[in-house]
């Protein structure tokens, strides 16, 4: 509620979720600060070496060349957003491939089997996952249909007849 309504924000405090909030922030600090630390430590020493996304940030921090110089704070929330950015999409699609699973009792029916196939005991190992052509076809559909936004095009605009 407090979030549609800013008078009541108080709510928060005394629901407790303020404090909640804050200790979530706390610990996730303390992870990309660790992700930092580590990263200053094993820096590349050579031109051959491969640099990452955070090697890139900590090095223009430290080049201090920018007109508005970037903080560690700054480099956290990239790092958070690149995190976050890519869980949101890759959940997205499983929830859509789900939701046209349900709608279509007999493809699922027919993608467990092969899941089932597969499956050796109870666990399934990621090698296995390359011999499920079907469950990487319904993927891929999936993407095609729901895909992110970057992949645009995902329903013919006109009929397409084969001969």
């Amino acid at each position: 509620m407090a979030s549609y309504y800013p008078r009541l924000q108080f709510l928060n405090v005394i629901s407790g979720k303020k404090v909640k909030w804050l200790k979530r922030q706390k610990q996730v600090d303390i992870i990309l600060e660790d992700i930092l630390e580590e990263h200053r430590k094993n820096r590349p020493s050579g031109e051959n070496d491969q640099e990452d996304l955070v090697d890139v940030l900590l090095r223009i921090k430290e080049d201090a060349e920018l007109d508005h110089p970037i903080t560690n704070d700054n480099v956290k929330a990239i790092i958070l957003d690149m995190l976050l950015g890519g869980t949101g999409t890759s959940s997205m699609i499983l929830e859509w491939a789900m939701a046209e699973l349900m709608r279509k009792p007999e493809i699922m029916k027919k993608v467990q089997a092969e899941v089932r196939a597969m499956a050796k005991g109870n666990t399934i190992e990621e090698t296995d996952i390359q011999n499920m052509h079907y469950l990487k076809m319904i993927l891929k559909e999936t993407f095609r249909l729901h895909g992110p936004p970057l992949l645009v095009p995902r329903l013919c605009r006109e009929d397409c007849i084969t001969e």
